[in-house]
């Protein structure tokens, strides 16, 4: 196979693996309420974990945290 015909069918290859997320990509960014929802969601559960990783850290230096 020489390297034209080669890039043919990886182009053709790569449109149809993209196809489904290029879709799904589609269908979020459109709708900004689902896509707040997800980012304030996702914030939240950061917000724990960083929340109980500082109280770790001030309690192995031996601060208090107001």
């Amino acid at each position: 196979m020489n390297w034209g015909t080669f890039k043919t069918l990886l182009t053709d290859a790569l449109v149809d693996h993209l196809h489904p997320i290029q879709v799904r990509y589609e269908e979020i960014i459109s709708d900004p309420a689902y896509l707040d929802g997800v980012l304030a969601e996702g914030a939240t559960k950061a917000a724990a974990i960083a929340d109980a990783t500082l109280n770790n850290v001030y309690q192995a230096m031996g601060f208090l945290r107001r």
